[in-house]
């Protein structure tokens, strides 16, 4: 677990954004995607697809649905709950 900042608050982040992340990474490749494909779809650059899979930044709730859309299947798919 991360250790609380100066303020008291944790970081947003780690463990959460790697999960969905890899999730999304595997959903994009059954569907024989690539970064740049799904980019198009959703309307985002390639590379935020990248960082977004890499978890190193969080997805937003909004483009979620937009990515769950575009690969297919109901957002609990890319988030772990199914």
């Amino acid at each position: 677990m991360s250790a609380p900042h100066a303020d008291g608050a944790r970081p947003a982040r780690p463990d959460a954004d790697i999960r969905v992340g890899a999730l999304l990474r595997k959903r994009r490749l059954s569907k024989d995607f690539t970064q740049g494909d799904l980019a198009k779809r959703v309307g985002v650059p390639a590379d935020e697809i990248d960082a977004y899979e890499s978890g190193t930044v969080s997805l937003p709730a909004a483009l979620l649905w937009k990515l769950a859309d575009a690969l297919g299947c109901p957002v609990d798919r890319l988030v772990g709950e199914d």
